[in-house]
């Protein structure tokens, strides 16, 4: 396995990265309320729903063309080359 040559470009611009830091932020958080709170603030199956739904958005996001990322040529397309 081997990094795109433009990672850090693809990390800044991609929406299923931001939507995956996201999902972990929320899993985090939910962590920490019960660790720390005992019981968290909002009910443990919201945070399911909504981390079910982002993983659900992050899958469809990286099918859908993301026009921040024009340019960088996918990995079959430098093959080519």
């Amino acid at each position: 396995m081997k990094l795109h040559p433009d990672w850090k470009k693809i990390l800044k611009r991609a929406w299923s990265i931001r939507i995956d830091a996201l999902s972990v932020a929320l899993a985090g958080l939910e962590v920490g309320f019960n660790t720390l709170a005992g019981k968290p603030p909002i009910d443990p199956v919201h945070f399911a729903v909504i981390g079910v739904v982002l993983t659900a958005l992050s899958m469809w996001v990286r099918l859908v063309k993301q026009h921040e990322l024009d340019g960088i040529p996918a990995k079959d397309e430098e093959a080519q080359s």
